[in-house]
């Protein structure tokens, strides 16, 4: 961002800036405006950038430093029609602005634009593929706020194929998960395992991002003796068993349920040293599905989690389906410890 001697450059060397939305004059909605630009809160920026221009009290150089800026957020956020006119505003107060000039024709190739006129609102099927391009380069260099910016303009732009927009959908919950957006990332992560459910990437990226929600949301967990009362068998060992078991959390989303559900499986384990193989995690459905295979019989043991809305909270139920005759530990135990660290931070 460049410095300027203007007032927004003076105040922000002075260690002035303000980041609230509450501004009190137009020095200070620009430096908030500037913060929140360099925070990736790029709707915050145009507000507050629209508020110090609103003022008319702004001197040309700030005024055309303050549509520059606004510009690029509008670019940033998706809306590359309003930065093309932001642009244009900045270079007619100084046409010599070298980066009101660059985000400008950042904005035109967006648009369709090849001059002064006016240009298409939707970007095509090339600029499409140019941004989702560009937001790869952005992601693999660990610049995520432009990669989620770039990767939203490829999925809105309705031009994508559906493997491309699955990947874009992979790309851009990565781009929030190195952000530390945990919960953006799993609604991401989410939709592309909808339309790819194999895609071991997006599973892997899944768990990451299912992980640290739960280690945020620190509540404490059941009693395994109160799950006990909760847990049931049916079948037999002969024929095969299948154990089941829940827990209600009246003060946990099932949004926080299923990630702590999600993180506790592998701790408890019906078999010592064979973790649960995930093959389904749909947070939409609160479904979660699992095997563990045995490679010398073919046999598997499943899984089948369900988080769902009760009483204000959530309630989890696991039910594990174990064939005849297959050696495991103690089902209750296994069952009820993971219903307890499920909402263990």
């Amino acid at each position: 961002m460049r410095l300027r001697h203007g007032i927004f450059g003076l105040v922000m060397a002075l260690g002035v800036a303000v980041a609230g939305m509450a501004a009190a004059g137009p020095v200070e909605d620009g430096n908030a405006g500037l913060e929140a630009l360099k925070d990736g809160d790029y709707r915050k920026a145009v507000t507050l950038f629209t508020h110090a221009l609103g003022s008319k009290q702004l001197s040309n150089d700030d005024r055309e430093f303050a549509y520059s800026q606004r510009g690029t957020a509008y670019l940033k956020d998706g809306n590359a029609t309003a930065a093309v006119a932001d642009f244009k505003r900045a270079l007619k107060l100084k046409p010599d602005d070298a980066d009101a000039q660059s985000g400008l024709e950042e904005a035109q190739a967006d648009v369709g634009e090849s001059g002064g006129g006016g240009g298409r609102s939707e970007a095509s099927g090339g600029s499409a593929t140019k941004a989702a391009q560009a937001g790869m380069e952005a992601l693999n260099s660990g610049d995520y706020a432009r990669a989620i910016t770039m990767f939203t303009r490829a999925i809105n732009s309705g031009r994508l194929s559906a493997d491309d927009k699955e990947l874009a959908l992979l790309s851009r919950g990565k781009a929030y998960l190195g952000k530390g957006a945990y919960r953006d990332a799993i609604t991401d992560l989410n939709r592309a395992l909808h339309m790819k459910a194999d895609d071991q990437d997006a599973q892997a990226a899944f768990g990451k991002a299912l992980v640290q929600v739960h280690a945020a949301t620190p509540v404490a967990g059941i009693d395994p003796a109160a799950c006990a009362k909760n847990f049931s068998t049916v079948g037999s060992i002969l024929s095969g068993k299948t154990y089941t078991a829940f827990a209600d959390y009246p003060t946990v989303s099932t949004f926080d349920a299923f990630a702590g559900v999600y993180t506790a499986l592998n701790t408890y384990t019906p078999t010592p040293g064979l973790p649960w193989q995930i093959t389904q995690a749909d947070m939409d459905t609160g479904s979660i599905k699992g095997t563990i295979t045995f490679a010398d019989s073919g046999r598997a043991i499943t899984l089948d989690v369900r988080v769902e809305a009760s009483n204000g909270g959530s309630r989890i139920t696991i039910v594990e389906t174990v064939p005849g005759l297959l050696p495991t530990i103690d089902l209750r135990g296994s069952v009820c410890r993971t219903l307890s660290d499920a909402t263990k931070g």
